[in-house]
C-alpha cells in the first residue's frame, strides 16, 4: 500500500486556482446580478472545496494534489457548456416547461458538482498527521474543516470500494442544505437525486 503525504489547501486557493473556469460557468448561469451567482453558485463551489481541501481523486485520474476538486470544476463547467443542447421538461406543457428550465438547468450543475463526493475515499484512506485519525465522510463532514491546516496521509486501499450511489445522495446533502434543496419542484428535485453517481458522466437529467 502506497502512502504520500499530502498539504492541506483552503477553499480560497482553490477557487483562485481555478478562476478562469468558474467565469465560465458565471456565464453559463446567466445570473441578474453577482450576488445571485455567489449565493446559489458560487457558494456550492466553495462548500464542494472544503469537502475535498486537496485530496486526489483516483489513482489514475486526478490523482495530483487538489485533483478531485479540479474534477469537480470540470464536471461543472461540461455540464453547463452542454446544457444548451439538452431539452429539460420536453413532455411538459410550455408554461410549464419554461419554469423547470432554469430549475432543471442549477439540478445539472449540482449533480455534476456532487457526483463525486465519495469517489476519493472509494480509492484511497486520509489520515491526520497530527493525531492519525482517520477521516470518515458520514462522521466528520468536510475534509478540509476537519483536518484543519496540516498535513495528512493519503493511503490507496489493496482495491476500490463498491460504488454506493446512496452513500454519494446522502453526502450530497451536507453540500446541498434542506433549504436549497426545499425550492426546487418535486419531480426536478427526483431528476436531481437520480443523477448523482459517482459516473464521469451524470445521467437521468
Amino acid at each position: 500500500m502506497s502512502t504520500l503525504i499530502h498539504q492541506y489547501r483552503s477553499a480560497t486557493d482553490l477557487l483562485s486556482v481555478h478562476e478562469s473556469r468558474i467565469a465560465l460557468i458565471r456565464q453559463y448561469a446567466n445570473e441578474t446580478s453577482s450576488e445571485n451567482f455567489d449565493a446559489k453558485w458560487l457558494t456550492i463551489l466553495t462548500r464542494c472545496a472544503d469537502w475535498f481541501s486537496s485530496m486526489p481523486l483516483r489513482p489514475a485520474e486526478h490523482a495530483e494534489s487538489g485533483g478531485a476538486f479540479r474534477a469537480t470544476i470540470e464536471a461543472a463547467y461540461f455540464a453547463m457548456r452542454l446544457s444548451g443542447a439538452q431539452k429539460f421538461g420536453a413532455d411538459q406543457p410550455s408554461e410549464r416547461r419554461r419554469t423547470l428550465e432554469p430549475q432543471y438547468l442549477y439540478a445539472l450543475f449540482l449533480a455534476a458538482c456532487c457526483s463525486r463526493l465519495d469517489e476519493p475515499c472509494r480509492h484511497f484512506q486520509f489520515h491526520r498527521e497530527s493525531d492519525g485519525a482517520e477521516w470518515i465522510p458520514a462522521a466528520h463532514g468536510a475534509f478540509g474543516p476537519w483536518l484543519g491546516s496540516g498535513t495528512y496521509r493519503v493511503s490507496r486501499r489493496e482495491a476500490a470500494q463498491p460504488l454506493e450511489r446512496m452513500r454519494t445522495a446522502l453526502l450530497a446533502r451536507e453540500i446541498l442544505g434542506s433549504e436549497r434543496l426545499s425550492a426546487f419542484d418535486s419531480q426536478v428535485l427526483s431528476d436531481l437525486f437520480g443523477a448523482i453517481n459517482p459516473d464521469p458522466r451524470p445521467t437521468g437529467l
